[in-house]
């Protein structure tokens, strides 16, 4: 696990909040944050799914949204090329 998944878990820890609790304040499935969590990024739907996950729950954290959206693009994890 790299940097994503350790920031939102150790802040997630210092709140003292369960994932039930996250899930009760941003709508987010407790599922859905467990795969952010363990950066399994490839079982959730899209790169934009992704990225809008992840400012809700940094957001919800106290933790800048930003750093970890551009730590997710620089992991290639590019949106993928829109077809028309």
């Amino acid at each position: 696990m790299s940097a994503i998944g350790n920031t939102l878990k150790e802040a997630r820890s210092k709140k003292a909040v369960t994932l039930e609790d996250v899930h009760a304040k941003t709508k987010i499935h407790p599922r859905v944050l467990q795969l952010l969590e363990e950066e399994k990024f490839d079982k959730l739907p899209s790169p934009l799914f992704v990225k809008s996950f992840l400012k809700t729950y940094a957001e919800f954290l106290e933790v800048d949204p930003q750093e970890l959206i551009q730590a997710y693009e620089k992991e290639g994890k590019k949106e993928p090329e829109q077809v028309l």
